[in-house]
């Protein structure tokens, strides 16, 4: 019971606080909704970061399967550097 009473006088101050607050949230989704809006008509925002790092998975990739490659042409007795 005690529980209730508590959660309702927190959920009452909650309240209150965003009614003080009204005129300010209102501008917040004021421009939350004109960031949205302008991120929609720029669309290519959202497109050249998805190639370029499909390009560089694609780089990354081909740079791998070059790399097995060359790793493969050894004879598997390793190679040791004795000096510099």
């Amino acid at each position: 019971m005690w529980i209730a009473a508590i959660c309702w006088i927190l959920a009452g101050l909650y309240y209150i606080v965003i009614a003080c607050n009204f005129k300010s949230l209102r501008v917040s989704i004021a421009i939350v909704e004109t960031a949205a809006e302008w991120f929609t008509d720029t669309k290519r925002i959202v497109l050249i970061p998805l190639v370029y790092f499909c390009l560089w998975v694609g780089v990354f990739v081909f740079w791998i399967w070059g790399l097995a490659g060359v790793a493969s042409i050894s004879d598997g007795s390793g190679v040791y550097v004795t000096s510099v």
